[in-house]
């Protein structure tokens, strides 16, 4: 799914710096109509990991974040963002307060970009903890 994600946030970036911010943070800038940006193959891409996560997310058989499986998933976050540091340094407060990144678009989008592609990189168990606890936090 986060491939998806970040082909996603790669196509809007090729329509401009400021589109793909305001796909990512519409919040602070207001969004954009990313079914007239974004490719037919790439939405129908997302839809359908969309669908599997969610009936993943349901029944007896879905997984249920542990502490244990947070504290890891923190961890592993941390150090992806620790290796982040010499090529993004203080921009990297973006992800915390992405008001911040106003006037650095392009930084923000290829941060977030480079964010998904380092967790994608690690370990599958790994990479699942953090996009689980994540997308839990998002879902809270």
């Amino acid at each position: 799914m986060m491939q998806v994600n970040i082909e996603q946030i790669s196509a809007v970036q090729k329509f401009g710096n400021d589109a793909c911010y305001r796909y990512l943070y519409p919040e602070v800038k207001g969004g954009v109509n990313a079914a007239k940006i974004i490719s037919k193959d790439i939405l129908t891409k997302r839809m359908n990991a969309d669908v599997a996560m969610m009936r993943s997310a349901w029944g007896p058989d879905k997984h249920l974040i542990t502490d244990d499986e947070r504290q890891s998933a923190q961890r592993n976050l941390r150090e992806v963002i620790q290796k982040m540091i010499p090529k993004y340094g203080q921009d990297l407060e973006i992800l915390d307060d992405p008001r911040k990144g106003l006037g650095k678009e392009k930084v923000a989008c290829d941060m977030v970009i480079d964010l998904w592609n380092n967790i994608l990189s690690l370990p599958k168990s790994q990479a699942a903890g953090i996009i689980r606890m994540v997308m839990a936090a998002e879902s809270d």
